[in-house]
Order: C-alpha cells, then structure tokens, then sequence
C-alpha cells in the first residue's frame, strides 16, 4: 500500500474517504482506531492518521482527491504562519508545564529515594 495523504482534521477524513469509496477504491487508515487529531501535537508514526491505498489505485485516488485538496486548500485559503513568538510561546509552556504529564519522573525518583531511605 502506499500513502496517499495525511488529512488535517476529521472532517478532511470524513470527506475523503466519502470520496474513495464512492470511486470503489480500496483505502486504510493507519492509526484509525488510535491516532487522534484532535489532542496533542500530530506526531508521523505515533498518532496522525494517514490514508494508504492499493499500489494499482494509486494514479486514480491521487486524481480524484486533487480537486478536493485544491478547493479545500486553496490560495484564497488564509494560512497560519508560525511566528517566533509562537515557537518561543511553545518553548516556554513545555519547560514550565512539562510535556503530557508533568512531575511524573519525579515522583518515580521521589519513590525510589525514599524507599531506599527507608532500607
């Protein structure tokens, strides 16, 4: 199977695979049941979700979905750009907050310390 594209929301999924299976083309979503593009950063392998199609369908997925891609994302389309503030802001949270679960190693070393206190 070969990868055929990564959809920025649920409903750019939604909308492709309305597209694919109305063309009978065989698809799968890696990560469907896991990845979730709603929480947290899309990180390639560990939670974006990917559209992959047959190798022989390929051609004609790529067709049918590039009319969509191009309407939906346009350059009429108003792009975020990344600011340095942004990238500072990111910066700051993640050394102030902690990543996804926050004093978590220091709880394990807090454990261990006092247990072999304790000995």
């Amino acid at each position: 199977m070969k990868k055929l594209y990564a959809p920025q929301s649920e409903i750019d999924l939604a909308m492709l695979q309305s597209i694919l299976a109305s063309a009978d083309i065989t698809f799968f979503i890696d990560n469907d049941s896991f990845g979730s593009l709603h929480m947290g950063p899309s990180i390639e392998l560990f939670n974006q979700k990917t559209i992959l199609v047959e190798d022989e369908d390929e051609k004609e997925a790529k067709e049918l979905l590039k009319e969509y891609l191009k309407n939906t994302y346009d350059s009429n389309t108003p792009h975020v750009q990344t600011t340095i503030l942004d990238k500072i802001r990111v910066v700051a949270e993640t050394l102030l907050v902690g990543w996804f679960i926050p004093g978590r190693r220091w709880r394990a070393k807090q454990t261990t310390s006092s247990d072999s206190q304790g000995k």
